[in-house]
């Protein structure tokens, strides 16, 4: 019941972090960094989270080691030998780590009923190896992208499930000397870059044809792999062409249709200031308030795991003096001596906007 965060270490002999017989702990945002062994390493620790560390420059970045229930999380994993090792492990979470330039990027053996989910595995000589005995592990919705070899099945691992995963530009995307292992789940198999098309019968998102370069001597095959459905789809419905704002930053409703849709952004300025959101939403004040009046482009991108990216614009008006603002002008003359005050009113018509929501 522990947590350890914010912590800085770094050209420790063995082990930067190292917790034995630990159970329930929170290793946190901690920096572990060209450490003579692990970065992090747990050994017989149950229930424990590893999350949002960096660690970098270690032999192993991190190691787990018979231990059951462990959550590791939005890690930063580069330029080690093994980036997450684990030994002997079972029903625990790996997903959304970056793990990049390492020799092996996760190393696996002896584990069972694993999940290794949603994670970016970038530029390793094996994205993710599993070695001796490893059985029942599922591997899903990961970016394999720029590996030697992308996934590696030993011959005594079997039964594990490889699917909806995105295989993009790996020297070779994946072997398979298991058995029983299955590159498919019963809806939708993996997206391989070398074979992305024809969807035509039926249209469905699924290639026509199976993917059967799966190397290895189990002879896998993939009897669903994923179509390339082009880049995201973008519907402005507010706020409309010509609509002027005046003080105050408009709200945004957008319509962003793709399967596998990562990030969205915006920007006010061309690009050179991004914006991301999640939601329909308001620009940012800030930067509308450093906008000059005038004409403002709004341009809204997205960007699918796939790397495909779209936008759309729109062109509105700032102006500080806003639709149905009166101002009043106070004309002041001496004629013969005497002062003759005149008042008169400067009226903008107000325009009507209809904002318009998607259901």
């Amino acid at each position: 019941n522990n947590t350890l965060s914010g912590n800085i270490a770094f050209k420790n002999g063995q082990v930067g972090i190292w917790l034995s017989w630990s159970d329930n702990n929170t290793i946190l945002k901690n920096t572990v960094n060209d450490n003579g062994n692990s970065g992090i390493y747990l050994g017989h620790s149950d229930y424990n989270t590893i999350l949002g560390n960096n660690a970098k420059g270690n032999f192993i970045g991190m190691w787990i080691w018979e231990c059951h229930t462990i959550d590791i999380t939005g890690n930063n994993v580069n330029g080690s030998y093994i980036g997450i090792g684990y030994e002997g492990c079972e029903n625990s979470t790996n997903s959304g780590n970056n793990v990049n330039g390492n020799d092996y990027g996760m190393w696996v053996t002896e584990c069972y009923n694993n999940n290794f989910t949603g994670n970016n595995v970038n530029g390793n000589d094996y994205g993710i190896y599993l070695d001796d005995q490893c059985d029942y592990n599922t591997i899903t919705e990961n970016v394999l992208y720029n590996n030697t070899l992308g996934i590696f099945i030993d011959s005594s691992s079997d039964s594990n499930s490889i699917y909806e995963n995105f295989f993009l530009e790996n020297g070779k995307h994946a072997i398979d000397d298991g058995t029983d292992n299955t590159w498919n789940s019963t809806s939708i198999g993996n997206y391989w870059d070398n074979w992305t098309s024809p969807d035509v019968s039926p249209n469905d998102g699924i290639v026509d044809d199976p993917y059967t370069y799966i190397g290895g001597s189990a002879g896998s095959i993939d009897y669903l792999p994923i179509a390339e459905d082009g880049a995201p789809v973008i519907v402005i419905n507010s706020p409309d062409p010509g609509d002027v704002f005046g003080a105050t930053a408009p709200s945004f409703d957008v319509n962003i249709t793709d399967v596998y849709l990562v990030s969205m952004w915006y920007t006010l300025d061309g690009g050179l200031h991004n914006y991301t959101f999640t939601e329909n939403g308001k620009i940012d004040q800030s930067a509308w308030s450093q906008l000059p009046e005038g004409s403002v482009t709004i341009t809204f991108y997205a960007k699918d795991i796939l790397g495909n990216e779209a936008f759309e614009s729109v062109i509105v008006t700032k102006s500080i003096i806003e639709p149905g603002m009166i101002i009043t002008i106070i004309v002041v003359s001496i004629v013969s001596g005497v002062a003759l005050i005149g008042v008169g009113y400067i009226y903008f018509k107000k325009r009507k906007i209809a904002i318009r929501k998607s259901e």
